[in-house]
C-alpha cells in the first residue's frame, strides 16, 4: 500500500512513517521545513498543504492520506486556517 504522511517530519508524523515502513509499504512523506532521514520505500517530499498543485501531485497515486499536520504555534488563527483548507 502507498501511504502519505502529512507532517512526516514532526513527532507523531516521523513515528507513523517509520511504523508504515517496518509493515512494508511505501511512503510518501510530506515536510513543511525539517526533513527526515532517507529509508527504502520512503519519498521525500517539501511543500505544505497550502502548495496545492504540488501537494495534488504528491498524494495522486496514494492509497491512504494520513495527517499529523500542526499549522505551526505562530498561527494566530490555527484552526481557522486548517479548516478553511478543508
Amino acid at each position: 500500500m502507498k501511504i502519505a504522511v502529512i507532517g512526516a517530519s514532526g513527532f507523531i508524523g516521523e513515528n507513523i512513517v517509520n511504523e508504515a515502513l517496518s509493515k512494508g509499504h511505501e511512503v510518501v512523506g510530506i515536510f513543511r521545513r525539517n526533513s527526515i532521514p532517507a529509508q527504502n520505500n520512503l519519498t521525500l517530499k517539501k511543500l505544505t498543504i497550502f502548495d496545492e498543485a504540488d501537494f495534488e501531485a504528491a498524494i495522486k497515486d496514494c492509497d491512504v492520506i494520513v495527517s499529523a499536520y500542526n499549522p505551526g504555534y505562530y498561527h494566530v488563527a490555527q484552526a481557522e486556517r486548517f479548516f478553511r483548507w478543508l
